[in-house]
């Protein structure tokens, strides 16, 4: 069994308390926290529990007692379930009621720290335990103390410890990473029995119902079933190389993010991956939320200590990191992402305690946000990358769980060969226009011309990618980087949801491919819908501009989703192939438009650049924003998609939501059905 203790072993961090130790002097803490305040010695207490629990929890993980960890793994979610959740110091509202509105939003992003104590404790990370340690000790001789002026001494305190926190787990948490040798989530997959749900209980997550049952479905699936599965997913990466004209020959690594319980698929990319000369890198598996509202309380906790000088030291450590792991960085091929959908839609609770960027410090996280990048650019350069995307669904979807996982297996694997004929039929059309408009019907608003690029060798060039199962599976889908000059109107969605947020009534107004008003009505307030947008759609700017115009055409996918009522449950991956969609953002092509590639016509595709990527090779830091987020109009919501030529005439692509190019009858056939139900 891969012991993470000793792949630590070298690790020249300050001295580090091993587990007893800490264990011992988290006694002592605790006893002298029980003469303080109920509300001082009620945190203080909660801190050294919950560091306590990873620790026993990771004690019944060395003896692979997996009673034992269901048990803790119960005790460690009880807390922040939206049961428990109103009366948790992991609720910044709680934690500000019960130890002042000062410190109270810090107190409680001090708290979520410590809640990280068993995914250290599981690592064998004595160091990081040693740290959060120290933490609690050095809040303990400020909260224990009477004196007010201890009291605001505890956001330095923060500061400088959280800073020491981040300088110790940058380097590693690469490395966890990155490198093969990183055999933790590589042992559960390959030597435990993934027919008996035991195993679940070794991560350092938290595993619920959904869990299991994931798990469950696939060891019940048929071996000939899961491999071919798995050949879907690899083949479509390698293919993501070939068709972007990218070297792979020279990388040895894949990072592969999966769904806890889905470890039997895993395993099989794993073999099909060592075939091709691949090995595969993990970061932490994803497990479902035990509390979204505590995610999203704990979003921007990194604001609390956001300045010029931590962005500096930020890149500097960044750039240290890269700089000793270059070989590492080197080998990166890139990512393979499995990921899931069915969870129920979330809309947050705005809280006015939990942690928010202010207004000075939104340019300072964009900056932040860019430099990092273009240090990832310089080490791990997108050309030299790529990347799969697949979805299935989560047994949250409800009672047909069984019955969707396989149509979506069925939608992931429709044939690449027809779409791509099926598709170039909608670009050879789209490339003689000089703009596209778009129209909804009934009560959907919108109404906007979308401008392309001029192409200045149309028998050699294109505007749009002809997009099948590589890199986004399911295939379905042409793209391309609009013309921002002259792109007006307005993008209406009565109901979407976005990076896991529900929006009601989003209204999006675009001027020359810019945002320039924005609206939607989640709330009973003006300002704290245009508040929800700003930090979580328009990533704290005042505007963003149209990075991709594209049209889906996975119709099937489509069918799926009405005939299930499961639209709202799907994700932006299958979304953005059933129908128009409208990116926010960078462009697809961004960090990589000086590279090459071409249509399975043999055509280049050259609208890769928009007004503001453009400015790449002058001024870096503001040719990216740094977030791309698809926006997709359903098919029934369409009163027409027409291209309109420079001399004025129109040909209608989809009209009273069906395709209207000749030879694109396949794709109606799933509408048309649904029309006759």
């Amino acid at each position: 069994m891969f012991n993470p203790k000793n792949y630590f072993d070298n690790e020249n961090q300050k001295e580090a308390l091993d587990f007893d130790e800490i264990k011992k002097r988290l006694d002592d803490l605790m006893k002298k926290a029980a003469g303080s305040s109920p509300a001082k010695k009620a945190f203080l207490e909660t801190c050294i529990q919950t560091m306590q629990k990873a620790m026993d929890a990771s004690a019944q993980r060395e003896k692979n007692d997996y009673a034992g960890l269901k048990k803790l793994n119960e005790r460690y979610n009880r807390e922040i379930s939206p049961e428990n959740y109103e009366e948790s110091f992991a609720n910044p509202a709680y934690a500000s009621a019960r130890l002042g509105k000062d410190n109270g939003s810090l107190l409680s992003a001090f708290y979520s720290d410590i809640r990280r104590a068993r995914a250290f404790a599981f690592h064998g990370m004595e160091f990081a335990l040693a740290r959060l340690y120290e933490g609690i000790e050095g809040l303990s001789s400020l909260l224990l103390t009477d004196s007010q002026k201890s009291w605001t001494k505890i956001p330095a305190f923060y500061c400088q410890w959280k800073r020491e926190m981040n300088n110790v787990l940058s380097g590693i948490d690469f490395r966890r990473q990155h490198d093969p040798a990183y055999r933790f989530y590589h042992d559960i997959i390959l030597n435990q029995d993934l027919h008996s749900q035991d195993y679940l209980y070794l991560y350092d997550a938290s595993i619920g119902e959904y869990e299991i049952r994931i798990s469950r479905h696939f060891a019940q699936m048929e071996k000939k079933k899961l491999h071919t599965l798995a050949e879907t997913i690899v083949q479509g990466y390698i293919r993501g190389f070939e068709s972007s004209n990218k070297d792979l020959a020279s990388k040895k690594t894949v990072m592969l993010i999966y769904n806890i319980g889905q470890e039997r698929l895993v395993k099989e990319i794993m073999a099909l991956l060592e075939n091709a000369g691949l090995s595969l890198v993990f970061p932490s598996p994803v497990s479902t939320p035990v509390n979204r509202q505590y995610q999203y309380d704990h979003k921007f906790d990194f604001s609390l200590t956001l300045t010029s000088e931590e962005i500096h030291r930020r890149e500097k450590e960044a750039r240290k990191t890269y700089e000793e792991n270059r070989s590492l960085a080197q080998f990166y091929s890139g990512i393979i992402y499995i990921e899931k959908f069915g969870e129920k839609p979330f809309s947050p609770q705005m809280k006015d305690e939990a942690a928010r960027l202010s207004k000075e410090q939104q340019p300072l996280y964009r900056e932040l946000l860019g430099r990092l990048q273009a240090v990832r650019q310089e080490y791990m350069p997108r050309s030299e990358s790529s990347f799969c995307i697949i979805a299935f669904p989560t047994p949250e979807i409800g009672e047909h769980f069984e019955t969707l996982f396989d149509a979506t297996v069925e939608i992931n694997s429709l044939d690449n060969k027809t779409w791509e004929t099926l598709q170039q039929k909608i670009i050879d059309v789209m490339d003689r226009a000089r703009f596209i408009h778009v129209k909804g019907t009934g009560a959907n608003k919108t109404d906007i011309n979308v401008m392309m690029q001029p192409l200045r060798a149309p028998e050699t060039e294109t505007n749009f990618v002809n997009c099948t199962a590589d890199v986004n599976i399911p295939v379905g889908e042409v793209f391309t980087s609009p013309q921002l000059k002259g792109t007006k109107g307005v993008l209406h969605l009565e109901e979407t949801f976005l990076n896991g947020l529900k929006y009601e009534n989003l209204l999006l107004h675009f001027e020359d491919g810019r945002i320039s008003d924005y609206s939607c009505s989640n709330f009973q307030s003006e300002a704290e819908n245009r508040k929800y947008i700003e930090e979580n759609l328009l990533n704290h700017r005042e505007e963003l501009p149209i990075g991709e115009f594209a049209i889906g055409t996975n119709t099937l996918a489509y069918k799926v989703a009405v005939q299930y009522n499961i639209m709202p449950l799907l994700p932006i991956l299958i979304i953005e192939k059933m129908g128009p969609h409208f990116a926010i953002g960078d462009t697809c092509f961004s960090h990589e438009e000086d590279h090459t590639t071409f249509n399975p016509d043999g055509k280049k595709i050259t609208a890769v650049d928009n007004e503001i990527s453009a400015l790449r090779k002058t001024d870096p830091q503001k040719a990216y924003t740094n977030c791309h987020t698809d926006i997709t109009l359903p098919y029934e919501g369409l009163e027409h998609i027409t291209a309109v030529f420079p001399d004025g005439t129109a040909s209608p692509i989809i009209k009273d939501g069906l395709f209207a190019i000749d030879g694109l009858e396949k794709l109606n056939e799933p509408l048309l059905e649904l029309r006759k139900r």
